[in-house]
């Protein structure tokens, strides 16, 4: 296994996985032993890659590229729910190669291009319809195993959950060494944020009323995270049971980006009203849900902000994840991707 692709701060206490041999030798052994059951022989040095969330590896191998990766313990659910996932929906996500729930390492296939590297031109959004179309049938079809979920690991971030969580970011020392920090927040900001607490404990008990049911938010769906040929997001390590509607944000201002569209343009408005068909086409009455998104893109921030804090032990206390994380909450402060009335 060769480290081509490091990049993370010093660690404040221990060690990363990439500098332990016996990490490394463990994780050799278990790659091979996975090929191995799999009928699949390496062809190649593994590359990896690592960061303070996760080791990903290349493994070369005589029936294609496999990929092992290590989750961060936060996100230790990752294996078990790439599993269920493919236990749920066997023509839509195939079953991993192997899968270690205790130390939260998967062997996956590879799935090809993903839609940034298969997409001719950045500003065609076509097959980010097709797309969102079926991630929100999935988010749909998933809402009957939220329970299953969180029994997997999954964070709670359903809107009951929220102001709780919110608070605890706000007051955790670390996000507060990051106010006034080059990469964090101005105290202004954060003293707008803490203002924020009331109003989104009113926002969290109005969503919980509109009934629309919790289910997974992958929580990071750009086009780097989906495979072009299933059109299924991959890399699960940010995700968690909360509002669907949480998932928009990410993809509609990445859309933006990409497209090179205005943040509330006509085009993002329809790929929202393509992504909430699913939810009208069961009876949600559109006002419910057009206000469901306004609510639910206001506090969808707060769970980018906490997988921040997804990373190894050695990374935990670390500025570098801390700024990350205040920084992502501000967006709350931001206008939301879609005027209302519009989706």
């Amino acid at each position: 296994m060769e480290f081509t692709d490091i990049r993370a701060p010093e660690p404040v206490q221990g060690i990363p996985p990439w500098q332990d041999p016996a990490w490394v030798a463990g994780a050799e052994d278990w790659i091979a032993a996975g090929c191995a059951r799999a009928g699949l022989a390496r062809t190649g040095t593994a590359l990896a890659r690592a960061r303070s969330y996760s080791v990903v590896v290349r493994v070369p191998t005589s029936g294609g590229t496999l990929w092992f990766k290590a989750s961060a313990p936060p996100a230790s659910f990752e294996p078990a729910l790439i599993s269920a996932l493919a236990d749920w929906f066997p023509y839509q996500f195939p079953a991993p190669v192997a899968v270690d729930l205790d130390r939260a390492w998967s062997l996956t296939r590879d799935g090809g291009p993903t839609l940034a590297q298969a997409r001719a031109r950045a500003e065609d959004l076509s097959a980010w319809h097709a797309m969102l179309r079926g991630y929100a049938r999935l988010q749909f079809d998933l809402a009957a195993h939220a329970g299953d979920l969180l029994s997997l690991g999954l964070p709670d971030l359903r809107p009951g959950s929220v102001p709780a969580r919110y608070d605890k970011l706000l007051a955790d020392p670390a996000t507060e060494r990051a106010v006034g920090a080059t990469d964090g927040v101005t105290v202004a900001q954060y003293q707008e944020l803490r203002a924020l607490a009331p109003p989104l404990r009113d926002w969290c008990a109005e969503l919980d009323e509109l009934a629309i049911p919790a289910s997974l938010d992958h929580a990071d769906v750009h086009p780097n995270n989906v495979f072009a040929a299933a059109n299924n997001p991959f890399d699960w390590g940010d995700a968690a049971v909360a509002h669907p509607f949480c998932s928009l944000l990410t993809a509609l201002r990445t859309g933006a980006r990409h497209a090179g569209l205005p943040p509330r343009s006509p085009e993002l408005a329809a790929l929202t009203g393509d992504y909430l068909t699913p939810w009208l086409d069961a009876g949600h009455p559109r006002a419910v849900v057009d206000r469901s998104v306004s609510l639910a893109l206001r506090i969808a921030p707060l769970s980018r902000a906490l997988a921040w804090g997804r990373v190894f032990p050695c990374y935990l206390g670390h500025a570098g994840p801390a700024g990350h994380a205040i920084r992502s909450l501000a967006a709350m402060l931001e206008p939301g991707p879609v005027p209302p009335g519009i989706v």
